[in-house]
């Protein structure tokens, strides 16, 4: 196995993130002004030949236009220099795993926990978008939950930059699963075509299963030209006709029957009819945050805390009860956050007693429910929030909420250390 550089640059390499088509991640060390950052070190071969030169000017000209896309779900270029002759990009470094790995294939989300996933991916890519940044490569491995930053965006216009002569002539930039129809033909290519690429993660999402999979790049490159997908009305029976209708249109085949822009896409999912989860955490905080109490409460009870507070504050209930919850760590935090707010002594001791009754667990104390929250965690990593959420909504007792747990822990080794880290409670079923 080839061996990992001690230094690139100034930086000093910590180890290896990921090996993939494109070259190396590097964990690394910025001595000068002491954080940790991610190094992309490209592929000597990807530059060589007659084009080379040109290959470095395209390369970096798109690092230059994606590093001006500075947003709180897009990862960060810091900075672009050249290791030996190779061209290396500086990111910030998230901790954190890919949609890919925290999702593995046949997990099917709940339409709350996708949309929460979909809002920040959808803010990202309308802000590049709005600066003439395509990215061209919307995949799961594209997309990070990371365990403090929020959702996270990556590699923003580096295939493109990566292409080479041929690629770029024939404008096939991308991953075959997850690629435009007009990709795949290697026509011109807009905003759209990240539209459809995130359909495709979506449609991967709800399914359990890829939109557009076949045996061969060949056959993919076929299916996603000129079949549709099998339906989800059909995959998922249950889910909201309107969600359905949301991803079908990202997957139209031609750009203008899709959605016109990102924003638009993500209005759709907005408006769709539900709770207020999704609103919630429209800044991530509840999808990303440290484990909290936040992540143990079902829609329907979000609805009616912010409907009862209403009756008490007015329309900026929903405001008030959205940063109530990422501040809070308790049932009894929350109550306090929320009763604060409420000027008259007869309206907060009315408001404890019914805030009292809404977070009843049936049966699930916050302490039990606390212990679960952290042996995920550790487990699964920043994506057990949004996994206990669901089961919670859907978890009468113990031993249906640990059966779903397990259910989401795939090998074998990985429950036996969560039925550890449980402790007594595992021995309560």
């Amino acid at each position: 196995m080839e061996t990992s550089p001690d230094h690139i640059g100034r930086f000093r390499v910590l180890g290896v993130l990921g090996r993939g088509a494109m070259g190396v991640v590097y964990k690394a060390h910025d001595p000068r002004i002491e954080r940790t950052v991610a190094i992309k070190l490209v592929r000597a071969d990807l530059l060589d030949g007659d084009s080379r030169a040109q290959s470095l000017a395209r390369f970096r000209n798109e690092a230059r236009l994606a590093g001006r896309c500075v947003h709180p779900h897009i990862v960060a270029i810091h900075d672009y220099a050249e290791h030996e002759g190779n061209p290396f990009l500086v990111l910030e470094y998230v901790e954190g795993r890919d949609l890919g790995r925290a999702f593995p294939r046949g997990t099917r989300l709940a339409p709350a926990t996708l949309r929460r996933i979909a809002l920040p991916v959808l803010d990202a890519l309308g802000h590049a978008h709005g600066l003439g940044v395509i990215h061209r490569d919307i995949k799961p491995a594209n997309i990070l939950l990371a365990d403090k930053a929020g959702l996270k965006v990556t590699d923003f216009g580096i295939s493109r930059a990566l292409a080479t002569d041929a690629t770029m002539t024939s404008a096939l930039v991308g991953t075959p699963c997850y690629m435009s129809p007009e990709q795949c033909l290697g026509g011109a290519v807009d905003a759209r075509s990240d539209l459809f690429s995130f359909g495709c993660v979506l449609y991967e999402l709800l399914a359990g299963r890829r939109a557009f999979a076949a045996d061969t790049p060949l056959a993919t490159m076929h299916r996603l030209i000129h079949e549709p997908p099998a339906p989800l009305s059909d995959l998922r029976p249950e889910l909201p006709p309107a969600l359905v209708e949301v991803v079908e249109r990202a997957l139209r085949k031609r750009p203008e029957d899709r959605f016109a822009d990102a924003g638009a896409m993500a209005r759709a999912l907005e408006a769709l009819p539900g709770d207020i989860a999704a609103d919630a955490a429209g800044d991530t905080t509840v999808v990303t945050a440290p484990p909290s109490f936040a992540g143990t409460l079902d829609p329907p009870t979000l609805t009616t805390i912010e409907r009862r507070l209403a009756h008490h504050v007015g329309p900026m209930a929903r405001h008030h009860l959205r940063h109530a919850l990422a501040a809070s760590a308790s049932p009894e935090d929350l109550c306090a956050r929320l009763v604060a707010l409420l000027p008259d002594a007869g309206e907060q001791r009315s408001f404890t007693r019914e805030m009292r009754d809404l977070l009843s667990t049936g049966g699930l104390d916050e302490a039990t429910i606390a212990t679960v929250r952290s042996a995920l965690t550790q487990v699964l990593g920043p994506v057990a929030p949004l996994l206990l959420r669901d089961l919670l909504a859907r978890s009468p007792d113990l031993d249906t909420l640990m059966q779903g747990c397990l259910r989401h822990i795939p090998r074998t080794a990985e429950q036996e250390s969560f039925r550890r880290l449980l402790g007594p409670v595992a021995r309560r079923r």
